[in-house]
Order: structure tokens, then sequence, then C-alpha cells
């Protein structure tokens, strides 16, 4: 439910058993490029859902969909994407706070839904109010109690590694926000992998996020997770680490108070997915919560629940085959070893060995015509 697409990440995605993807942010361009290749076969990749990308013209927008100078602007790109068929709009940092209310209000006119980071100077609780559908990544619930920051810098970062840690979770403040969160139906994305591997990394160490898997990657994916990714001064070491087991605790207060997550990897295509939700099991959310936040949930969040999402006669055959339990161990989502996206059949250490990656686990042989194949289609 978070990812920013090139043409490569579908094998990845394939092979770790995430079928469907939503494009949180890219240019309209490209992601059309991907889509055509996706429903023509010529590349691997299941079922794609796109958002629309907004940011308001600044020195500080970011420039990977359309910048507006007014809400009128703002209006017309809203209107834009609508006709071509997007499903929502991601708005960005540099958005004014006093667009959100009347921009929603068309978005929603519009037949989409409003997501995407809280705007400069505006606290969560606020953008929610004024019609946001959904948040991206967890920093911004931190965000929320910690007056209104500059989110287009790098405080939206540093805070949290400093701060997080302080906030007390038991509050009634945090309580009643989450509570508002969860009678709103407003989402959660909270791309938790991301924040909690800048939080942790530290010079010349491997990436903790990572080191369980880093040996099966190529040599130059491996050189990435070694460092640091913030310059954390050694007095701020042990917030940073306090901070990282915070957003743990954050993720289980957002399942015990019923608030709707979805998630999303914002990283590593596949790999970065399996992690997330490796640590919201670890965060105390039972297992079966865990795999509805990338199953069936985001399914509902996308209104295409009646075909997918869930195993039932009907429904699309998005099917994995898992060496393992997940509800034993979330960790035997790593072990795909069949999937099914309709008619087409992977072998994930196939498609492993075809990227240069070590599987993780022997797939199960399958015949067709008497044919062993990375993928083949059933006539």
């Amino acid at each position: 439910m978070h990812a920013h697409l090139s043409s490569t990440d579908g094998a990845l995605n394939m092979a770790a058993g995430i079928i469907n993807m939503r494009d949180i942010g890219n240019t309209h361009e490209n992601i059309m490029r991907i889509s055509g290749l996706y429903e023509s076969e010529q590349i691997i990749g299941g079922d794609l859902f796109r958002a629309g990308f907004m940011d308001r013209e600044s020195e500080n927008a970011m420039r990977m969909g359309k910048t507006a100078d007014s809400l009128e602007e703002a209006k017309e790109i809203v209107e834009w994407y609508a006709e071509h068929g997007y499903q929502q709009i991601k708005t960005y940092s540099s958005m004014e706070p006093e667009w959100i209310a009347p921009l929603a209000k068309h978005i929603h006119e519009n037949g989409m839904r409003l997501s995407g980071h809280i705007p400069a100077f505006m606290t969560a609780e606020e953008a929610v109010d004024a019609g946001f559908d959904e948040i991206q990544h967890i920093n911004m619930l931190f965000l929320n109690f910690m007056g209104k920051i500059d989110t287009r810098k790098k405080l939206r970062f540093t805070e949290i590694g400093e701060h997080a840690h302080e906030l007390d979770l038991e509050s009634a403040e945090v309580g009643k926000f989450l509570d508002k969160l969860a009678e709103k139906g407003t989402v959660v994305d909270a791309t938790t992998t991301v924040f909690s591997s800048m939080l942790l990394r530290q010079p010349g160490k491997v990436d903790p996020e990572f080191e369980d898997i880093a040996d099966h990657l190529p040599v130059n994916i491996q050189r990435s997770f070694v460092g640091a990714e913030l310059d954390v001064k050694p007095e701020h070491r042990d917030d940073y680490d306090l901070s990282a087991d915070a957003l743990l605790k954050m993720m289980r207060k957002l399942h015990e108070h019923k608030v709707t997550m979805v998630a999303g990897s914002d990283g590593i295509p596949g790999f970065t997915l399996l992690r997330e939700l490796e640590l919201y099991a670890k965060s105390g959310i039972p297992a079966m919560d865990v795999l509805r936040t990338a199953t069936l949930v985001p399914a509902q969040v996308m209104g295409v629940d009646q075909y997918t999402g869930s195993i039932t006669v009907g429904k699309n055959a998005d099917l994995v085959l898992l060496e393992g339990n997940p509800l034993e161990d979330i960790s035997a989502l790593r072990r795909t070893a069949l999937v099914i996206e309709g008619q087409n059949l992977y072998r994930p250490d196939e498609l492993y060995q075809a990227l240069g990656i070590k599987p993780f686990h022997p797939s199960v042989p399958f015949e067709l015509n008497g044919t062993t194949t990375i993928a083949a289609k059933s006539e």
C-alpha cells in the first residue's frame, strides 16, 4: 500500500508474495507506462492502484507529480487526476494548511480519497478534521503532539528520534486522538520499517532491520545497508533507540484503539513490506490482524474487496503458498513456495535467482504441458 514503482519492482514483489500494489506517488508518464506493461504481461506485476501526487509550488516542493500555485490550480489538478483514473490524491509537506479543507471537499466530490504527509505547520488532528482520509508515515502521529513544526525539513525525523519516546502513549490526549482516527475511519499507512531503520542505523554497522536477509542480496545492495542515515550525536543515541521502540508501542496502541491500518513499505520492494509485518507482530498485534493489514483491509480501503483480499469462491485467485504457518511464526512470510496470480503461476526461488538473490526456500514444483517454468499461463 506504499510503493513508488519502477519497472523492476513487480518481480521482486511477486517473489515475496505481494501481488497487487498501490503506487503512492510517481510521475504520470512512468506509472502509466508500468501499468501498461503489467496489463500486457510484458513484465511481472498484478493489479495496480494509483494515487495522484500533488504539492504546492515552492522551493521546497516535491516534484514527483504536479505542483500548484493556488488553491484553484490545485482543484484543477484534482480534476485532471480524476479524469485519468486515479483512485486518490496524495499531498505533500508544502501544501498550505488552509487549502486542505476546500481541497478535501473537492477531492471527495470527484470520487477520490485524500491522503498524504501532514502539511508544514499543521497537526495531524487538524488535517483529519479538514478531511484527510489517510495519513502516511508513523512519524506524523508523534509530531501531532510536538507542536506545528516544519515537516519539509529533517526536523520530521530528528524530532522523532530525540523525543518520540517522551510521549506518554497511555495519556488521555493520545487516547482521544487515536479514538478520533478510529471513529472517522482515518487510515494509517505507517511505513514503520523505514523509520525504525532510520533511527537504529549506526556508522559501520548493518541496518538491524535487514541484517537477517542481507546475505541473500547482491553485494551492492548489502553495502547500502551499512552506515547511518541520520547524524545522531552520541548524547542522543539512547534517545533514538528508545524512540524506535516507541514506534512499535504506537503501532500496538493503534490496534488497541481499532484504527484502520494498512501495510506499506516505502522501501526495497518485497523485503521491506515483509519486515513491516514482522514489526507489527513484534509490537504485539495478533498475527491474524497483522495479515489483514496487507490483505483484506487494503482491499476494503481501495474498494475492491468484492474480488480480492480474501480467499472466497468467486474472487480473483491471488494466492500465496508458504512453507510454515505465519499465525505461529510471522517470518514464514519470507518462505514463499508458490505465488498464484490468476492464471499465472510463479516459482519464487527462480524469480529470486533471476534477480541475483539467494532464495529463501525451494518452490513447489509444477508442470504445465510437461515443462516446469518460472511463470506459466494455464490454458
